[in-house]
């Protein structure tokens, strides 16, 4: 940027603070969501219904990013391996930061039900959309999220379904 001013380019100097200052709004939130993910690791399991409840409302305050939760009633009741939570609540924490960083998305839904006597997770975003096809590779560095939630569903005997519809732009 200096060089910039030095020769006569203030424009370009200006459109590289803009660059900075969105990077570091965007390191901001990544602090930010690191920290409530560690403080919900640290949390005493009052189950998993409730800590995600907590999580989701958290979430939503700090990022602006409106986030619903509900869960049906029998979940309230249903105890869960700590295992299992452990995994569902990362693979909800890993969820909302693609959504957040990646899908410009305005509102999420997150639903935990039973179905079938099966623990289903929910989450549905009103995002751009993605093909899920060309970013599940594991040697993609910009896929790593998803092959780690992936990893996660796997570990706890569970399924990772990835449903999106991805909305083409044309420059």
């Amino acid at each position: 940027m200096r060089l910039n001013l030095e020769n006569n380019q203030p424009e370009v100097a200006q459109k590289n603070i803009r660059q900075l200052e969105d990077a570091a709004q965007d390191l901001l939130m990544d602090v930010r969501e690191a920290i409530l993910n560690l403080k919900m690791s640290a949390q005493i399991s009052a189950g998993l219904s409730a800590n995600l409840d907590l999580f989701t409302r958290k979430y939503a305050r700090f990022s602006g990013l409106p986030v619903e939760f509900t869960r049906s009633h029998e979940i309230d009741n249903l105890i869960i391996d700590g295992e299992v939570e452990t995994q569902i609540m990362r693979i909800v924490q890993e969820s909302l930061s693609n959504i957040r960083k990646h899908a410009n998305a305005e509102h999420v839904r997150i639903s935990l039900d039973l179905q079938e006597s099966k623990l289903v997770l929910s989450i549905v975003d009103d995002g751009r959309g993605f093909d899920p096809e060309r970013t599940q590779s594991r040697y993609k560095p910009s896929s790593y999220g998803l092959a780690i939630m992936r990893e996660r569903a796997e570990s706890i005997g569970a399924q990772l379904h990835i449903n999106s519809n991805p909305i083409e732009v044309q420059i």
